[in-house]
């Protein structure tokens, strides 16, 4: 006859149950750490095409009346070039996004021109992050008016 020990019996099961616990708060923390780090870079590279977009618009032809460059500018931060062929740079970006402004001197002559992400969100597991007028890139134009 096999005898059963007492201690072996009160601790039937609770293997089972640190394994649960600890499990539970090791994949809540692991999903906290990417939502976080999938935001960080979607945001980097965001602020990578919102920054070359601003470099682009701070050399191009600046057309007063009809502002045609804006279009161009917005190709260039969603799909790397002016003419808007290719990929996106990010899936989730579009045209509508990007925010082209310029401030003028006196005369009406550009000084600077500011390219921003508006209205971009980010899904991630639990949650959206939300980037408006984030990342924002102001430069100086250097490039020719044409009116």
């Amino acid at each position: 006859m096999q005898r059963k020990s007492p201690c072996r019996n009160g601790r039937r099961g609770t293997a089972m149950i640190e394994f649960a616990l600890s499990f539970s708060l090791l994949w809540a923390l692991f999903t906290g750490v990417f939502q976080f780090g999938y935001s960080m870079f979607v945001y980097n590279r965001l602020l990578a095409a919102v920054d070359q977009g601003a470099r682009y618009a701070s050399r191009v032809n600046f057309d007063s009346p009809n502002h045609t460059f804006v279009g161009q500018v917005q190709n260039m931060v969603v799909y790397g070039n002016p003419q808007g062929t290719g990929n996106k740079l990010l899936w989730l970006l579009n045209k509508s996004n990007v925010n082209v402004t310029w401030t003028a001197d006196a005369a009406g002559l550009p000084k600077t021109i500011t390219v921003s992400v508006k209205n971009f969100s980010v899904p991630v597991i639990f949650t959206t992050f939300n980037f408006n007028n984030k990342p924002r890139v102001t430069m100086k134009y250097t490039g020719l008016y044409k009116s």
